[in-house]
């Protein structure tokens, strides 16, 4: 990275960037600003888009009228060969159509969709028509019909057939489910991007700007496609919002591609500089995204989400996706950086050890405190389930676990990253260090309440805290002390324990903001429960009553007697306009009565509102309006809180009414009636469950409401499974005495199979409320720490996979041991093999839970529909000879079941408990055709069929009705939920008992592998030991022989191998010590004989001159001298040659001592302080560093080495230096020169015996100093340039 970023390219890089973004940005900005909607081509546009719309209209027609005949005439050819099997199938081959229905003359054969709803299709075959596409409307729905009529022959004649089709052009629907049913033709992605409208059987608004006709496949006009003023507006929003979201796109590309260049260019700097700029710019990006949420924006827009229902949770889950990920990448870039920093602490500083440890600890205080603190936050923020027992949670809740995870994996690295610096500095002082940093931390901890405003209980603090910083601590002594032993761990172990770790610090924050979040909802629960007024609900019901009563300012008597379809037409639309989508909570019914009481117009969003929406009296509204004094001047509505004797059903339920004055001055024409609820919804009655917008999450949290009054119980309501929730008549004497020292209060409670939390609420209207619901216990706390253990496991595995593929020829790093021992390589795939085989069975055991749950309640719907069945048969009304009229009350009928139901008369829906659902065009008011053919054909009692109702699955039952003659006579259906959350709730508990149970099985079959994989790998140690041992020279070992199979061969062939190189050993030895007595023989007789031979000219002579008299003796006295002192001279070598040998034959036998190498090496250099032929410098990192040695002969090493230098110097001197110095455990001595050096070809012999470069020497001086270090076990190494010098290296454990 240096060498591709140096100053001058990224200078170079960074402005080649700068223009590539601004080219980027001008790029953008000419085509936002080219696709800007402007009047001047507005016209052009909505011209261009009419256009295209209308012949879109057209060509469509043409499509699905030539489908529509291809249709038939396969169906044709079908019955032509009397293989009616296929028709249906095959009319299920044309997905595109909204129904398909065929007819022999005038009876369905085959249906399917939204067919056989419209009884005028009748009529239509009946005609005749030649005329084959139709423009219809049916409530809510706005279609093509096509008619395709055919016929066959066979032996009896002639068969006519008829086949109709259907495509909707727009569905509109006012429930709150609805919107996934709505359907617009326009709003197709083969049209421009420029909204439109359209009306068929409508007049056009007052301020459209533009239309143009819409035709049927004859020519003839059968609408328009207009545009408004007020879409041109939306259209200028959507750009302006387009243009937001692009630049925000460019903006944070720009930011992250300048940030990169300037953050890999801080490299270049000092560590402390480059490290505040690459924060600096991470912060800065951290900042921004979080205060602006661009997460959430973009999620929201990318993904086209509504801000209402989805606006909350993204917003919180995307500040703590920021949070976490920006939290990674600067713990990263701090490790990054500090990792690389080594500076020691004199040992004689205590207290710059104390203040740093007490530093340390404070931060590692205020980390811990803030991050889960902030954890909490952003888990109560959120709005999805922490804590269950889902086996696989909702992506919410898969999102926040890993974004969690990598906040605390931040907060671990930058911890251990601080905790290995300190370690590193204090290494003198470790325990002391250690000791400090506890105290400081906990001292912090306790005092952080005093200083923090911490949300988190103080008991979850401490829990919560001690657990981290032990961990945190722990692996920061592993790291110091046993890094090469972690490094050696395989990546799999090391997410499996991180996960596992991260997992078991979040779960007490999750299980407290999860108590937390339950004391909301019961709060919001019992609030609901005892409110009597919603003022939201009162205004509404006086604003929508004022906003009809001016549709009909004008309306005359006259009128409303002839004009009744149009006045509905106008009450429905009022209200539509009127509702927005923000009050689908609320169930409407209006009504336009006249003085008579007889329905003019009316309107319900309710599937069958309550009975007494439907009772009024006209007199009495007359009576309050004479009474209130309301004139057509003083016009306003009344509004009442009715008593109603099931109130407890509901939680909020106004009547109001209003006059219709119209154009009669004294006394009102007609009244509109208004009535405004909310129903606590049953979930036996899934489709008024499904209306209520509860999903089966609402079901699964069950909650027992009570009221109480003087202690005694006055009503209760159950919502989900309440079933091991029991109501008390009386309040507990625990609970009064709660009650009287406050008036809110939360209680936990258990029995032997549950825990419960409770609330306990005394109201000012002297009323005590209490709501209970199930808490999370331990089965379900230890069910999500493997859960979310597994979610970390998972998530981090898939990543390291993919970064092992990104570097596939990279060798340092490997995710199964590749390179490590063949104990953990079969360790890890055992570990492996395991954690896929536990997600299959997990996967499996899910499958298998939602199997027995529809078991069980495809059970319970059968033994409803045969008691419903059997109550439909007995009654009067459907045991009649007659099937024309039978009129009964499928209410009155399925209360005693507390279910919904329908009561299918042949082929059709004819009574149902829930109308709109079938008005509305939400499900199909004909029996499914399969079903049909199943219950008439195949004579089956019962069939089951799933169906999806606004994102929700039902399961509905049917069974025929049969007359005395065992003849059916009719159809009842009845849906449930697919799930039961009763026996979810029960399976789940028991398959997390079952998972846990795999859990810790499979943690047994890991440690039994674990011990499997040490017995199986143990004869390869005892092997792998020996090899050792033979290369070091010892033969005296065996390995035990444990078992017949491959291993034991091995260790037999083992065992052989080594008496063999015993023998071998043997022979070898007493050849290599004949040789080595032969070369040392020769080699010593050389080392005398050099001596030896001027001794004896020296005697030879000497002996001549003492033969020869004429010699002074003064003269001869000094020859003798200096012959003598020749000979001792040459004594003096021989007496050298004997000691060196001596010495290098014989082992050191001194005792090992505390010895500071700094002295000895320091007494050496004393030695050559006065000569001026060196100067030795001497160079130590502290004033004494200790060794394990013998002083005397390091001593002689350090001299013989310097001696060495000293030597090698040119005539005119040189320099010597002494360096010592403590490294990683190790004291290192260097003795550098600046000599002539050592050749190249030398270089391999120079620790060889008896090999010198020197004239004169034994040539054991350097291979005993390598004895000696050795002996010292330690290690001698050089390196020399020839002509620059040598550097010998001298490396000794530290003591």
């Amino acid at each position: 990275m240096y060498n591709f970023l140096d100053t001058n390219r990224l200078n170079h890089l960074l402005g080649w960037t700068l223009l590539g973004l601004l080219l980027t940005l001008l790029v953008l900005e000419g085509w936002r600003y080219a696709i800007k909607p402007s009047v001047a081509q507005n016209e052009q546009v909505i011209e261009q888009s009419l256009s295209e719309a209308s012949d879109y209209f057209l060509s469509k027609q043409e499509e699905l009228l030539n489908d529509t005949e291809t249709l038939a005439a396969t169906l044709q050819r079908l019955l032509q060969k009397g293989n009616t099997q296929q028709l249906y199938s095959t009319a299920n081959q044309f997905p595109q159509f909204w129904s398909t229905a065929l007819y022999q003359k005038e009876e369905p054969i085959v249906w399917n969709g939204f067919a056989l709803g419209d009884k005028q299709d009748l009529q239509l075959i009946k005609s005749q028509e030649e005329q084959r596409v139709f423009i219809k409307k049916h409530n809510n729905v706005i279609y093509w019909q096509f008619h395709v009529p055919f016929s066959i022959q066979d032996s009896s004649g002639s068969i006519d057939y008829n086949l109709l089709t259907s495509y909707r052009i727009r569905q509109t629907n006012p429930l709150a489910i609805g919107n996934r049913h709505e359907f617009n033709l326009f709003n197709s992605s083969q049209l421009s991007s420029y909204p439109l409208s359209f009306s068929i059987f409508s007049s056009l608004p007052t301020d459209y700007v533009q239309s143009q006709p819409l035709t049927n496949v004859n020519g003839d006009s059968v609408g328009v496609v207009y545009a408004t003023a007020e879409k041109f507006q939306q259209t200028q929003q959507e750009w302006q919002q387009g243009n937001r979201f692009w630049r925000s796109v460019f903006a944070l590309f720009s930011f992250v591609i300048l940030s990169c260049l300037l953050f890999w260019g801080a490299d270049l700097l000092p560590l402390w500089q480059g490290l505040s700029i690459q924060l600096l710019f991470i912060g800065i990006g951290w900042g921004i995204l979080y205060y602006t949420n661009m997460l959430a924006y973009w999620v929201l827009t990318l993904g086209g989400l509504s801000t209402d229902t989805w606006g909350a949770m993204v917003e919180s889950i995307s500040y703590t996706c920021t949070n976490a990920f920006f939290a990674l990448i600067c713990a990263t870039t701090i490790a990054r950086k500090i990792n690389n920093l080594k500076k020691q602490i004199s040992p004689d500083s205590y207290l710059t050890t104390i203040l740093f440890a007490s530093i340390t600890g404070g931060i590692s205080a205020l980390g811990i405190l803030s991050v889960f603190n902030l954890l909490y936050h952003n888990s109560l923020a959120s709005n999805i389930p922490l804590l269950d027992l889902r086996i696989l949670p909702q992506w919410g809740t898969i999102i926040l676990y890993f974004a969690m995870g990598m906040t605390v994996l931040a907060l671990t690295i930058v911890l251990i990253t601080l905790n290995r610096l300190l370690f590193r500095a204090t290494s003198e002082h470790f325990k002391l260090t250690v000791t400090i940093l506890s105290l400081s931390f906990i001292i912090s901890v306790l005092s952080a309440p005093l200083l923090l405003s911490l949300k988190l209980p103080f008991d979850i603090i401490m829990l919560t805290s001690l657990l981290s910083f032990s961990l945190i601590l722990g692996i920061s002594v592993l790291y110091f002390h046993y890094f090469g032993w972690i490094s050696k761990i395989s990546q799999l172990r090391k997410i499996i324990t991180a996960s596992f770790i991260i997992a078991g610090l979040c779960i007490p924050v999750l299980y407290q903001a999860s108590v937390k979040k339950v004391d909301k909802k019961l709060l919001k629960t019992a609030q609901d429960y005892a409110q009597r007024e919603d003022p939201r609900a009162k205004e509404l019901t006086k604003d929508i009553l004022t906003t009809l009563e001016k549709q009909y300012h004008n309306l005359s008597p006259s009128a409303l007697e002839e004009n009744r379809s149009g006045l509905q037409t106008r009450f429905t639309q009022t209200i539509q306009n009127f509702i927005s989508p923000k009050w689908n909570t609320y169930s409407f019914n209006l009504q336009l009565v006249d003085n008579s009481g007889n329905l003019i117009a009316d309107y319900a969003t309710d599937l069958n509102s309550p009975n007494w929406t439907a009772i009024y009296n006209i007199p009495t509204l007359k009576s309050v309006t004479d009474i209130e004094q309301i004139t057509k001047s003083s016009l306003h509505p009344i509004v009442q809180l009715p008593q109603l004797v099931n109130q407890q059903d509901y939680r909020t339920f106004y009547r109001g009414w209003i006059p219709v004055f119209g154009t009669s001055e004294g006394t009102p024409i007609a009244w509109i009636l208004c009535s405004i609820y909310q129903e606590r919804p049953e979930f036996n009655k899934p489709i008024r469950a499904v209306m209520a917008s509860l999903t089966y999450e609402n079901w699964n949290t069950a909650y027992l409401m009570q009221k109480y009054e003087n202690g005694e119980i006055v009503s209760s309501a159950r919502q989900g499974y309440t079933g091991h929730l029991h109501a008390k008549r009386t309040l507990e004497n625990s609970e009064i005495r709660a009650l009287q020292q406050d008036t809110l209060i939360y209680l936990n409670k258990e029995t032997p199979e549950y825990h419960y939390r409770t609330l306990l609420w005394h109201t000012p209207e002297d009323q005590t409320i209490k709501v209970s619901t199930p808490l999370s216990d331990y089965r379900v706390i230890l069910f999500t720490f493997f859960r979310f253990s597994f979610i970390l496991l998972l998530v981090s595995g898939l990543l390291l996979m993919i970064k092992q593929l990104q570097l596939f020829t990279s060798k340092n790093s490997s995710f199964l041991s590749k390179d490590k021992r063949f104990q953990d390589r079969i360790l890890d795939n055992f570990l492996l093999a395991t954690l896929v085989f536990l997600i299959f069975l997990i996967i499996s055991s899910h499958y298998a839970i939602k199997q027995q749950n529809q078991n069980i309640v495809k059970q319970e719907l059968f033994d409803k529909l045969e008691s419903l069945s059997t109550t439909v048969a007995t009654n009067r009304s459907t045991n009649s000879n007659t099937t024309s009229d039978r009129t009964f009350s499928l209410d009155a009928l399925t209360s005693a079941l507390n279910v919904d139901a329908s009561f299918y008369n042949g082929r059709t829906v004819s009574e149902t408990t829930t109308p709109q659902i079938y008005q509305q065009h939400l499900l199909p008011s004909a029996l499914p055709y399969d079903i049909y053919e199943e219950l008439y054909n195949d004579r089956q009692t019962d069939v089951f069929s799933t169906v999806t109702l606004a994102g929700q699955s039902l399961l509905i039952g049917y069974r025929t009705i049969l007359d005395k003659q065992k003849n059916p006579i009719g159809t009842i259906a009845i849906p449930t939920f697919l799930q039961s959350p009763k026996y979810d709730q029960q399976l789940l508990e028991t398959t997390s008992y079952l998972i846990l149970i795999y859990l810790f099985v499979f943690g047994l079959f890991i440690l039994a592998s674990t011990l499997i994989s040490k017995k199986l790998t143990r004869p390869l140690v005892y092997i792998q030991r020996g090899l050792n041992k033979i290369s070091a020279g010892n033969l005296d070992t065996k390995i035990p022989v444990t078992s017949n199979d491959e291993i034991g061969t091995l260790a037999n062939a083992y065992n052989k191998m080594v008496s063999q190189l015993k023998n071998l050993q043997k022979e070898l030895a007493e050849a290599e010590r004949e040789a080595a007595w032969k070369e040392m023989a020769q080699q010593v007789a050389h080392e005398i004989k050099n001596p030896l031979t001027p001794m004896k000219l020296n005697v030879q002579h000497l002996e001549r001159q003492l033969k020869d008299g004429t010699q002074n003796p003064e003269e001869l006295k000094e020859r003798v001298q200096k012959i003598t002192a020749n000979l001792i001279e040459q004594i003096q070598t021989l007496n050298n040659i004997a000691s060196d040998f001596s010495k290098f034959s014989q082992p050191l036998d001194e005792d090992f001592e505390k010895t500071d190498v700094v002295q000895i090496a320091s007494s050496v250099a004393a030695l050559y302080e006065h000569d001026e032929k060196v100067v030795i410098q001497l160079q130590s990192q502290n004033k004494a560093i200790y060794v394990h040695g013998i002083k005397d002969e390091l001593k002689r090493v350090i001299i013989n080495l310097v001696k060495n230098a000293y030597e090698a110097m040119p005539e005119d001197g040189g320099e010597i230096s002494l360096e010592i110095y403590q490294q990683h455990q190790h004291v290192f001595i260097e003795i550098e020169d600046n000599g002539s050096g050592i050749p190249e070809e030398s270089r391999d012999n120079i620790f060889v015996p008896n090999f010198s470069t020197k004239s004169s020497g034994t040539g054991l001086g350097l291979a005993i100093c390598k004895k000696i270090i050795e002996a010292h076990e330690g290690s001698i190494s050089f390196a020399s340039v020839e002509g620059e010098g040598t550097t010998f290296v001298i490396k000794l454990p530290q003591y």
